[in-house]
């Protein structure tokens, strides 16, 4: 499943009965600088019953301070909800933005989404 989430952001789903994956990628239009990320995957979760998320990024797209916040704000609902919130699979670049907001602990960078799920670290 793919939606749309803000001019030049596309959200793809994947799911399984217990996880939802989605992946952060570029369409090719002007991409505004605040994608509806959080309320987006969100929605989804709840639509399928899911409690567990892991997500990930294409390469191309650049993580921002805006963006983190967005994982900030999932890894908290999941929380919540008794579940779970996962990143996978980050470019090395990317992942240093986490770092410097000092926040690579609470999401540590999962080399795939079997070591996501398996909560094997990196």
């Amino acid at each position: 499943m793919t939606v749309d989430v803000g001019t030049g952001w596309r959200l793809t789903f994947d799911l399984s009965p217990e996880w939802l994956f989605c992946r952060l990628s570029r369409n090719g239009a002007e991409a505004s600088p605040e994608p509806s990320l959080a309320q987006s995957v969100w929605s989804i979760a709840e639509e399928h019953q899911l409690r567990r998320l892991v997500f990930e990024l294409d390469e191309e797209v650049r993580l921002t301070s805006y963006l983190v916040g967005q994982f900030v704000l999932l890894h908290k609902r999941a929380e919540l909800a008794r579940g779970t919130f996962r990143l996978c699979g980050i470019t090395a670049f990317s992942f240093e933005t986490i770092h410097l907001m000092g926040l690579a602990s609470r999401f540590p960078n999962y080399r795939n989404r079997e070591d996501a799920v398996m909560g094997r670290l990196p």
